[in-house]
């Protein structure tokens, strides 16, 4: 059963960086959103990291290999949890406008 599941080179998984690297950008916007709006803890980032670890050394693909391959999703997560955390910081902090102003649009 677990030899259907390896793709024949010793791997769990076929790794595919650009894949990978969206989806923890992806899991970086999502974790800050819930930390932003819902209070969720940096613990919850620790034990998800920690959870993540020995699976990413499995197989025997190289421990260089795999220091950059996980470097860079680290570096893909921090990314897309601090550019949503500036976005919303931006937009809290813009100053509401004062006084009479008039808006035309067509529709």
């Amino acid at each position: 059963m677990i030899d259907t599941v390896r793709n024949g080179k010793d791997r769990l998984f076929n790794f595919r960086p650009v894949f990978f690297m969206a989806a923890f950008l992806g899991l970086g916007v999502v974790f800050s959103y819930l930390r932003l709006f819902y209070g969720v803890s940096l613990w919850w980032l620790c034990l998800l990291l920690g959870l993540f670890i020995p699976f990413a050394f499995c197989g025997k693909s190289g421990i260089y290999k795999t220091a950059v391959a996980v470097c860079a999703l680290l570096f893909a997560f921090f990314l897309g949890m601090n550019a949503f955390a500036f976005q919303v910081y931006n937009y809290a902090e813009a100053t509401p406008y004062n006084g009479a102003h008039s808006v035309e649009g067509t529709v």
